[in-house]
């Protein structure tokens, strides 16, 4: 059960998360609770109309004078 473990904390941006944070994580929440972390972390990496958070694109922007 890496993979699961290893997307979840790929995807975890604040707080960061590393794959000992999501294992220990996974101790104290259902399999539910852990289904949908996966199907989410799941749809952020595989959905098309998302637009993927970049702090690049953020720091640019913020230089720009732009909200985001």
């Amino acid at each position: 059960m890496t993979f699961p473990r290893a997307l979840i904390a790929a995807s975890c941006v604040d707080p960061v998360m590393t794959e000992d944070d999501v294992k220990a994580l996974f101790e104290v929440v259902t399999q539910g609770q852990i289904k949908a972390l996966f199907d989410t972390a799941w749809d952020v990496h595989n959905s098309n109309g998302l637009v993927p958070f970049s702090l690049a694109a953020s720091a640019l922007l913020a230089a720009l004078g732009g909200d985001e």
